[in-house]
């Protein structure tokens, strides 16, 4: 887990770029604290995803802070640029972005995430339960994307 944020540091820096391709070769997912303007936007996290194509990522917050949801086309531009990249559903604003997302890249590539104790996890469930989806979809968002992204 990388929070750039709260421990002050760009993550698109060399020394975490090699850290998260580090993850990689280890076969350790990376979840990014992101959507932070300065240090951990979605083209920054996006530039990482590139240097480490072995690491899957996890970009928090579908890779946006900002609820007015002007982040959203480049947190899209970065999941469609790299394969390794997925989203996170906490504080997504925009429950239609989540639905393109799985629309467009998969539902593996779309993960529950609550950010608990921050964020209020049943608030977070009921925004996942929420999703406009095939049910057969369903199960892997809310926890078996993970699963498998963690064996």
């Amino acid at each position: 887990m990388l929070h750039p944020m709260e421990e002050g540091y760009t993550i698109n820096e060399p020394p975490t770029v090699r850290l998260v391709r580090e993850a990689g070769y280890l076969g350790v997912p990376v979840v990014v604290a992101a959507g932070y303007p300065w240090v951990a936007y979605a083209q920054q996290i996006r530039s990482v995803a590139e240097q480490a194509e072995g690491t899957t990522i996890v970009m928090s917050h579908s890779g946006q802070i900002n609820i007015s949801g002007l982040a959203q086309a480049d947190a899209f531009l970065a999941m469609q640029t790299c394969a390794n990249l997925c989203v996170g559903t906490n504080g997504v604003y925009r429950q239609d972005f989540l639905e393109e997302c799985i629309e467009v890249f998969g539902p593996e590539r779309v993960l529950f995430t609550s950010m608990a104790p921050v964020f209020d996890q049943g608030f977070e469930l009921d925004r996942a339960l929420s999703i406009k989806m095939e049910e057969s979809d369903r199960q892997s968002v809310l926890g078996a994307n993970m699963v498998r992204i963690l064996e």
